[in-house]
């Protein structure tokens, strides 16, 4: 399910398959800004003192190693 991006009745976006906990909720244009006002920090950078990883590389990395793996 993808979430929308323009304005649509609750009914609909409960139709569409949403969950009624996230269709119910007001359309004050929270939802479709999510991310336009973002910005890169550093604050990875300073707090490890490294660069940030690529989550892709990580998981690639730990996932071999079984560690979250259902016990």
């Amino acid at each position: 399910m993808l979430l929308r991006t323009d304005a649509v009745h609750p009914l609909e976006r409960r139709a569409e398959g949403e969950p009624a906990a996230v269709a119910d909720l007001p359309d004050d244009g929270v939802q479709r800004g999510v991310g336009r006002n973002s910005s890169l920090a550093d604050g990875v950078e300073r707090a490890l003192n490294r660069k940030p990883r690529d989550f892709a590389d990580w998981v690639a990395e730990i996932a071999p190693t079984g560690v979250g793996d259902a016990a």
